[in-house]
């Protein structure tokens, strides 16, 4: 990430209030004998400033490093500082990625994040961004089979200069299938086609950036979960907190939590229940075994299946195993 100047950062966040609100914020950088009020673990973190909204006053902390702390840290981060300041707490970001903005607003944590959203509940402002339709086009759900040729060019292989017919075989899937999902990823601008009749794949960004960027599009892939007391033989894969546990410091549950497809779950009919069992079944959109390694999910399908979940330890663990991917 770019670091910006933080004189650039508030006047682009002036601009931003000033748009919205239709009034100027006079925003200023705290003095340095007040800053020593607050934590300092706090205070190392964010540059302070102090402005007027709507007449109330209120503590800015800048962050140009929205993937710093977690928003449970930056809730507790906030009712810190707001009981030394005696006002409300707004955070501004320079990008936060989908998903932890949605976590952001269930934490209730003020933010505000220049030309892209604003969210103060303390202050009775939510103003949402438009919906995020990458390169247009009307369907914003991703087919199961384009996430596959996502997750299978990050984690396993590229799939760089690969065609339709390629991917046809290595999913087993239907022509017209792959060739759905590959409109779906060049009206997103994620790809070009390149060659004649029988055209090519060309990723347009680098594995990170590229995750990044379709983070908002994909999909939990679990359909739905049931539980069994009675596993068949085949060996699944191992999904779940479990799974979390191989890539991370987490600690195993007793009870084990399994991925199978939907297709090989309708197969071998296996007896569930909607509510009990001693074993979790995930029935996924798409095959796990495309991905994993040793027979546990892979790591950007397993973020994508708990990310929502309220549990601050999951999620610290999910954001620390993604963070420390080699791409």
């Amino acid at each position: 990430m770019i670091m910006c100047k933080i004189d650039d950062f508030i006047d682009v966040t002036s601009r931003y209030i000033a748009e919205l609100l239709d009034l100027r914020a006079d925003i200023r950088p705290v003095e340095k004998d007040v800053l020593h009020t607050f934590p300092a673990n706090i205070t190392a973190g964010y540059t302070f400033c102090t402005a007027n909204l709507l007449g109330h006053d209120v503590v800015l902390l800048y962050s140009a490093d929205s993937s710093a702390y977690t928003p449970g840290q930056m809730r507790k981060q906030k009712e810190l500082v707001e009981r030394k300041a005696q006002c409300p707490v707004i955070f501004v970001l320079r990008t936060v990625a989908a998903y932890n903005v949605r976590r952001l607003v269930r934490h209730r944590v003020n933010f505000i994040i220049p030309q892209k959203q604003m969210f103060i509940p303390d202050l009775l402002i939510d103003l949402k961004p438009h919906k995020n339709n990458i390169g247009g086009g009307e369907e914003t759900q991703i087919p199961a089979i384009a996430q596959c040729i996502i997750l299978y060019h990050l984690e396993v292989k590229s799939l760089e200069g690969k065609g339709t017919y390629d991917i046809a075989d290595l999913f087993n899937v239907s022509y017209a299938n792959v060739n759905r999902a590959v409109r779906w990823l060049k009206d997103k601008e994620v790809i070009a086609l390149s060659g004649g009749k029988t055209k090519s794949m060309i990723f347009q960004f680098k594995k990170r950036e590229l995750w990044d960027r379709m983070l908002p599009f994909l999909a939990n892939p679990i359909e739905r979960i049931v539980y069994t007391d009675s596993l068949p033989d085949e060996v699944f894969c191992i999904s779940g907190v479990n799974a979390l546990s191989e890539y991370s410091m987490l600690n195993k549950e007793k009870n084990d939590t399994y991925a199978i497809a939907k297709e090989e779950a309708r197969r071998l009919q296996i007896r569930t229940d909607k509510e009990y069992g001693e074993t979790r079944i995930e029935i996924w959109r798409y095959n796990p075994c495309f991905f994993s390694k040793n027979g546990i999910v892979d790591k950007l399908s397993l973020f994508l299946a708990m990310k929502d979940m309220d549990d601050e330890r999951i999620q610290i663990e999910l954001e620390t195993m993604i963070n420390n991917m080699i791409w």
